[in-house]
């Protein structure tokens, strides 16, 4: 009797170690070996979310950042050259919490869609490999570290390149037509434009020219018949600008332009405007925030085609302008905007305040908000011309009406719920709306 209680004894404490012992084990593959990667991809420009979750599968991306393991931050910005320079930030988030990683590439300015995304999945990966090395997928990713010799031998070569015989000037041209009409509306709208631009970290040079007209019918019935109306509006820019850094944080520069339009009644309107600005950060974080305050005076010196609503062929102006420049771009959304104040010395009631900005908040993985708004008060428009506009000037928009203020704004609330992973691929019946 007593030796089968032994033995009932020693099979429980060899089920109790066993059981133990399993689960001891089965907690500690799990800590090694956690599960697949929770991804969200949070793109602030232009990406192709089909084409990187058809060529990184072995993620789950997730539509919740919140119960993401890497929250992948994407920002751009234009070059001077007309490329761009685009960060790609990786917050690690719960088991990977202290790891942070930033990643920069930039891209020319003729370079292919085709060629931007894959080089933008090429960093994605870079990025993502130290993830993945402590995740179950590891045994799944190749990392290549041999180098094509031809790639070698291209690299070599851009290598002993020369420098730039541009010296970072950059050139554009271009020619635009619009067309719209109907039965009773017609607008052909033309023009075209010259641009030469120098940037470098701390100069930036600009020279633009631009035309344009727009030619509009307009026809409508009357008991007398039918009335048409044809309205000729043309417009002509040159614009000049240098800003010039003094260190990480100040920059100072110039504007100077001549304007010619016949829908603000400007025969030809010459500026001149100086100024200093200062920034909250370094000019380096653009990607992420800045905050700028810039002052200016200028002077202007306009000539009407008909005399103004304050009597005036022309007129010499002298005035001042404050303006503040904000961007914060973060995990739980974006904030841009800004205010810009002018006045003119000659009658500080001649003045323009105008604010805007676009606000997105992620209150939760599910909820979000947005807020976009623009408003002015408009005091300024010393060029509109004198008398009552007509029936016809209103409808046709001949040329600029008078107006103490312009409000626009625009908000939404969004919240999903349901699956919180899509990695599928899907293109069918897209576009087709």
């Amino acid at each position: 009797m007593i030796s089968r209680k032994i033995r009932v004894m020693t099979r429980a404490l060899l089920f109790t170690v066993l059981l133990f012992g399993n689960f001891s084990v089965f907690v500690f593959a799990q800590d090694i070996l956690p599960g697949k990667l929770k991804v969200f991809l949070d793109c602030r420009t232009r990406c192709d979310f089909n084409y990187i979750r058809s060529e990184i599968n072995i993620v789950d991306y997730m539509i919740n950042q919140h119960e993401a393991d890497v929250h992948i931050l994407i920002n751009n910005q234009s070059t001077g050259g007309g490329g761009g320079k685009t960060q790609v930030i990786f917050y690690g988030k719960h088991r990977f919490s202290s790891m942070l990683d930033t990643l920069s590439y930039s891209y020319p300015p003729n370079q292919a869609a085709s060629q931007q995304r894959d080089l933008m999945l090429q960093y994605l990966k870079l990025g993502l490999a130290p993830y993945l090395a402590k995740s179950l997928m590891a045994t799944q990713v190749e990392i290549k570290t041999k180098a094509d010799e031809d790639k070698l031998q291209l690299i070599k070569k851009i290598d002993q390149t020369p420098s730039d015989p541009w010296r970072y000037w950059s050139q554009v041209f271009g020619v635009n037509g619009n067309v719209r009409l109907d039965q009773l509306y017609q607008v052909l709208r033309t023009s075209g434009y010259f641009q030469s631009t120098k940037t470098t970290e701390d100069l930036k040079i600009r020279f633009r020219v631009s035309a344009g007209r727009e030619l509009s019918t307009y026809k409508y019935d009357t008991d007398s018949g039918t009335v048409k109306t044809v309205v000729d509006n043309s417009d002509f820019n040159a614009r000049h600008f240098i800003a010039r850094g003094i260190d990480k944080n100040w920059t100072y520069g110039y504007e100077t332009s001549f304007t010619n339009s016949t829908f603000t009644n400007l025969k030809s309107s010459l500026y001149f405007s100086t100024g200093l600005e200062r920034s909250l950060f370094p000019y380096t974080h653009i990607n992420n925030k800045f905050v700028a305050l810039r002052y200016g005076l200028d002077v202007r010196g306009n000539h009407y085609y008909d005399s103004t609503i304050f009597d005036k062929k022309k007129e010499l102006l002298f005035g001042q302008k404050m303006i503040l420049s904000l961007k914060y771009n973060q995990r739980w959304g974006y904030l841009e905007g800004g205010v810009k104040y002018r006045n003119y010395f000659q009658d500080w009631g001649l003045y323009n305040l105008s604010v805007n900005s676009s606000l997105n908040i992620r209150l939760t993985g599910a909820l979000s908000i947005n807020v976009d708004l623009y408003g002015a008060l408009v005091h300024d428009q010393i060029n509109l011309a004198q008398g009552e506009a007509s029936k016809d000037d209103v409808l046709t928009r001949k040329r600029q009406m008078a107006s103490a203020y312009t409000f626009a704004t625009w908000f939404g609330v969004n919240y999903r719920f349901g699956s919180s992973v899509n990695n599928f691929v899907n293109p069918r019946f897209e576009g087709v709306d």
